[in-house]
């Protein structure tokens, strides 16, 4: 990959992204982070779900040819249920803490071209000590499998700077690559310290972001 990356002109994205993704071909991914199913209803009352967060990273790397394992919070209801039989149905590998909190619900209503979603469900309270240290030992356990970890913190509590703080020291010196994205007002983003690549979103930026911001030229 980093072959392929070095002798693309820099700028021509369809050459970095085409020689870059059979690189993905058969590596172990470890995708830690929340996963939401994401519903979508057309005017019928008809609804369509799929695993969404974390799920659809997985999916994504499991379609390009990579061994993906998510590492998440499932509730004991059905849509955790019904998330289960998405990413079984994917053939992704997932190793699964349980929560009492609910599974996060995204539903979006489909008229037409037009699609609007419902608020974001977000999480108030970080998850107890006992099911973060879970997380962590199901990443530090597999450490040595793998050739990268995505953190995708979509802002339900499964990624979190406690769970950071712990666990990135542990996978450093044996994971090539490390990357942290960001999708929900979590506390998370100033934890991510030190990853190959990080990928918040411009809300997240902008909140975290000095007065007066240096991403005023991006209204």
């Amino acid at each position: 990959a980093d072959d392929a990356v070095g002798n693309a002109t820099v700028g021509d994205d369809a050459t970095l992204l085409a020689r870059a993704v059979p690189a993905v071909e058969g590596r172990r991914i470890a995708v830690v982070g929340d996963v939401i199913l994401d519903c979508y209803r057309s005017v019928g009352g008809r609804s369509h779900c799929f695993p969404g967060g974390a799920g659809v990273i997985a999916g994504h790397l499991r379609r390009l040819g990579a061994q993906p394992v998510l590492v998440t919070q499932l509730a004991n209801d059905g849509n955790a249920r019904q998330l289960r039989r998405g990413l079984d149905d994917l053939g992704i590998e997932v190793h699964a803490v349980p929560t009492d909190a609910a599974q996060p619900v995204r539903t979006r209503r489909v008229q037409g071209h037009r699609i609007t979603a419902t608020p974001r469900q977000e999480l108030i309270e970080s998850p107890p000590p006992v099911t973060t240290g879970r997380i962590a030992g199901a990443i530090t356990e597999r450490r040595l499998d793998l050739d990268a970890v995505i953190f995708a913190d979509f802002g339900h509590g499964t990624v979190t700077p406690e769970l950071l703080d712990g666990v990135l020291p542990i996978l450093r010196p044996s994971t090539p690559v490390l990357t942290g994205d960001v999708s929900g007002p979590r506390a998370s983003l100033l934890a991510m310290r030190k990853l190959d690549l990080l990928t918040p979103t411009e809300r997240e930026l902008r909140r975290l972001s000095p007065s007066p911001s240096p991403l005023t030229p991006l209204d």
